[in-house]
């Protein structure tokens, strides 16, 4: 039976387990939305001081920030509570008003109803994978991370036009990302009882977008699987070899460089499709920048990915802010390697603005709101992810500090298509103390990554979890 629908509580068939089970369930939501609550209470009540940031890379400003904070109602529907035929069961336990049908009852405590207030909502946070085959979201209660009502992925395809080439439609992703949002909120027991307090996503590393100048996509992009760019990568290693941008990657271990990189892509099609894409194109970005920019109108790339993929000072360019087009001032970025492969225009088209994981991107613009169902009030705050395997050695507890304060050398496994074996280290910043070189077949240190004072390194299988998808459906 639909739980959503109130002809539900008025269904003849006495479930008893059922009514109990739902008694229960609002009996232990009372007891914990009226405990440890000051610090919503407090932290939410506060005057949101990134109220009216500009939300439009023109310029255009829209105070989301306020309308966040005014919107409390954040579902559609009704206002009016739903009628019960089990008198007290809502009484009961919201303890707002007597279980009896007595009149003189009822007017004894009517003062007392008047003045109690409604329970606190239980925050939420939306947590967001887009994958290789599917997007998934899911809800988390704020405090204690626990999973609240059920994940839910939808599934896209991938196209593979020739061999070795692998590529997915950027609208499916946000189209995706809709319907599994929408399925996870609509999961939820009694959805009024709950507001969600910001969405954060990751999604795959390198999967390329070449955007027009109206953010819409040129092609379709070119997925982190694929590999048409390996002439490209061979080219930039002979000819930028000893490249500050190149060395750093490597901790100043040597120059390997991996075709599924954005330099390597934008190379490609810089030399393959340099009228029909490279030209018209404004802005050349990643899946994550892309959802980010559907969600807030705001174009940002991710500190994480930039600091491993794309040869740049993440930490410089997240603290230099904005760049300066017009003075071609592009602090972080590997100029340099830009100029010697015959393509300086790269750091213009690439986003503009830079974030470390778990800044604030923008706010949910009212467009992203309906696309979400409604479900979603615009200004809702939406917080910078990363590369799904770098953003999960912190779920994995890889990231954390020992009883002497440094930060732990954990190393995690990250399976999935592809397999990733990651080692989180310190990073010095003391001149002449750097992290140690990397060695044959690992890549890395990658400095202020995945946070800000790390480093790590990574080695892994590109095909495992693809090739296991391809003897099932060819082989077996």
């Amino acid at each position: 039976k639909n739980r959503h629908d109130p002809q539900y509580y008025d269904d003849d068939d006495d479930d008893n387990e059922e009514e109990e089970e739902e008694n229960a369930y609002y009996a232990d939501t009372n007891r914990n939305t009226h405990t440890g609550n000051s610090f919503f209470s407090s932290r939410f009540e506060e005057e949101d001081e990134n109220q009216g940031m500009d939300l439009d890379p023109n310029g255009d400003q829209e105070d989301y920030g306020n309308n966040y904070q005014e919107n409390d109602d954040y579902y559609e529907g009704e206002d009016e509570e739903e009628e019960y035929e089990d008198d007290g069961y809502m009484e009961n336990d919201y303890a707002s008003t007597p279980s009896t049908d007595d009149p003189s009852d009822t007017a004894v405590l009517e003062e007392d109803v008047e003045e109690t207030e409604e329970p606190t909502k239980r925050l939420l946070v939306i947590g967001v994978d887009g994958g290789t085959e599917s997007i998934r979201a899911c809800c988390f209660d704020a405090m204690t991370g626990q999973v609240v009502g059920q994940p839910c992925a939808v599934s896209y395809p991938t196209h593979h036009p020739h061999p070795g080439w692998a590529e997915q439609n950027p609208s499916d992703w946000y189209q995706c990302l809709g319907q599994a949002i929408r399925d996870t909120l609509e999961s939820l027991y009694f959805p009024k009882l709950y507001q969600v307090a910001a969405i954060c996503m990751d999604t795959t590393c390198c999967s390329v977008v070449a955007l027009d100048a109206h953010y819409e996509p040129l092609r379709p992009s070119l997925l982190w699987m694929d590999q048409r760019s390996a002439p490209q990568t061979r080219q930039i290693v002979k000819e930028a070899r000893g490249d500050p941008a190149l060395l750093a990657v490597n901790g100043q271990g040597g120059t390997s460089l991996s075709a599924e990189w954005m330099t390597p892509k934008a190379l490609w099609l810089f030399q393959n499709e340099y009228d029909i894409t490279w030209q018209p194109a404004r802005t050349l970005c990643e899946y994550q920048d892309y959802l980010n920019y559907k969600l807030t109108s705001q174009m940002t790339s991710s500190a994480c990915n930039v600091a491993t993929r794309w040869h740049w000072d993440a930490q410089i360019a997240v603290e230099a802010g904005r760049c300066d087009a017009r003075h071609a001032h592009f602090p972080g970025r590997p100029m340099s390697l830009y100029q010697t492969l015959g393509m300086p225009d790269l750091a213009q088209k690439l986003p503009q603005t830079c974030c470390n994981m778990g800044d604030l991107v923008g706010y949910l613009t009212h467009d992203a709101a309906r696309d979400m169902g409604g479900l979603l009030p615009a200004g809702l705050p939406v917080i910078q992810g990363g590369p799904d395997a770098f953003v999960g050695m912190i779920g994995l507890g890889c990231i954390g500090e020992t009883e002497g304060g440094t930060t732990s050398s954990q190393l995690c496994l990250i399976t999935g298509s592809s397999h990733l074996h990651c080692l989180v280290v310190p990073s010095s910043t003391t001149p002449g103390e750097g992290t140690a070189p990397s060695k044959a077949g690992m890549w890395g240190p990658y400095l202020n990554a995945p946070l800000p004072g790390l480093a790590f390194g990574e080695g892994g299988q590109s095909s495992t979890g693809s090739l296991l998808k391809w003897a099932k459906h060819k082989l077996f």
